[in-house]
């Protein structure tokens, strides 16, 4: 209720009532509301959009970051937003593959020998190992052959360095032609190693016969003679009953190649300055 005095001396009177005014601004407050409720609701999902936007690479960041701690050189990240965070991931990503490409570079050359080309002694090493664990847990059979020349000396000696490393390259290209399914590493100035594998164990006697022939069809052409390619050789096959390890079979397969060495001194002589 609101009153005034008039100039006539008579009071106006205004009544209203209460409810009825709250009724008439119902529609207003309503409105009000969900616009209040609605704006709200836009605010929180922009909010929860920019947060992600945010969280979701910085979680991709600290996963590619430990695979990287842990050996994984090629993180699976992906982000591409325009902003600080997106700048961030690519580079990271950049960084990562550059680190992939040097790292094969390096495993490549330091498990390669430079020489031959075959498997260097830092690869045998490792084989060697993946083997022993292998073996631990009884899921390996494989056989070993050494390789050993009796005449690397004697062409260093008389010819010089290089056509010593030109006979090497001989010897090796020999062993490759044979065992063309093992792995051949070169442990030593004139030593290989083949580890025997699948078909070429299955055959492993046969190769043998094959390699024997190959090194006496093969001679080594020098300045002023074709120089008969020596190398001796010995095998051994994984005996689950006694060994143990890589090495039990490797003494057995070094073992075997002496007595070769012996033999062939023996039937063929010893050439001056060779070993």
């Amino acid at each position: 209720e609101a009153s005034a005095s008039l100039i006539n001396g008579m009071n106006l009177v205004l009544k209203a009532d209460f409810l009825e005014v709250i009724r008439e601004s119902y529609p207003i407050l309503i409105q009000s509301s969900l616009i209040f409720i609605v704006l709200l609701v836009v605010f929180i999902l922009y909010l929860f959009s920019m947060t992600r936007r945010i969280t979701t690479p910085l979680k991709k960041l600290t996963v590619a970051a430990q695979q990287l701690v842990d050996g994984g050189i090629s993180p699976d990240l992906n982000c591409r937003t325009d902003d600080e965070i997106g700048v961030l991931a690519n580079a990271f990503k950049q960084a990562a593959v550059q680190l992939h490409t040097r790292m094969s570079t390096m495993n490549d050359l330091a498990f390669r020998d430079s020489l031959t080309g075959v498997k260097s002694r830092v690869a045998y090493v490792s084989a060697v190992a993946t083997i022993d664990q292998q073996l631990a847990e009884g899921k390996r059979d494989f056989g070993v052959v050494v390789f050993d020349s009796n005449n690397l000396k004697y062409i260093n000696d008389r010819y010089g360095h290089d056509q010593g490393n030109a006979y090497i390259c001989h010897i090796c290209t020999v062993i490759c032609n044979v065992y063309k399914h093992s792995p051949v590493y070169r442990i030593g100035g004139d030593e290989f190693v083949v580890i025997l594998e699948g078909h070429d164990l299955e055959q492993r006697r046969k190769l043998l016969e094959q390699l024997g022939k190959a090194f006496a069809e093969s001679p080594f052409s020098l300045e002023d003679q074709q120089l008969p390619t020596r190398v001796a050789y010995g095998m051994a096959v994984y005996d689950h009953s006694r060994d143990q390890e890589f090495n039990d079979v490797f003494i057995r397969a070094d073992k075997a190649m002496y007595q070769h060495k012996r033999k062939l001194k023996q039937q063929y002589g010893v050439i001056a300055g060779s070993r």
